[in-house]
Order: structure tokens, then C-alpha cells, then sequence
């Protein structure tokens, strides 16, 4: 294995995983201003937050496909 096709993997492990903090953190902040903050604008900024979530999947989802890809080429 070449030190680019290293490099490739590291990238894409650093990609899922921002993509699944992400998640992680969209979620989070929709059940903080859907169910506790009091917030008069509270939906609007929940609804954004699922937005941040849904994004984070997309990438997740993205790379996770992409690592098993390169892990079946592998081994």
C-alpha cells in the first residue's frame, strides 16, 4: 500500500467522521430546542439543525461507502 492510498484512507476516515459529529450534533441541538429552550424562534433554529443533521448523514454515508469500497479492495 502506496503512501497515497494511505493518505486516501486517512482522509476519508477524517471525512466520516466530521460527517457523524455533525449528526451527533444536529440531533443534539434539535432535542435542545424542540423539547427545552424557550425560545420564541425555537423551531426555526431546531428545523436548522436538522438541516445540519441531515447534511452530516449525507457526508457520513458518502464515506462510509467509499471506505468499505477501498476495504474490500484490500483484503
Amino acid at each position: 500500500m502506496s503512501i497515497f492510498e494511505k493518505l486516501i484512507a486517512v482522509m476519508l476516515n477524517i471525512i466520516c467522521a466530521v460527517g457523524a459529529t455533525l449528526v451527533l450534533c444536529g440531533l443534539l441541538l434539535v432535542s435542545w430546542f424542540v423539547f427545552v429552550s424557550e425560545l420564541v424562534s425555537r423551531f426555526y433554529w431546531g428545523g436548522g439543525a436538522f438541516v445540519v443533521a441531515c447534511l452530516g448523514y449525507v457526508i457520513y454515508r458518502y464515506a462510509f461507502q467509499k471506505i468499505h469500497k477501498k476495504w474490500e479492495d484490500r483484503y
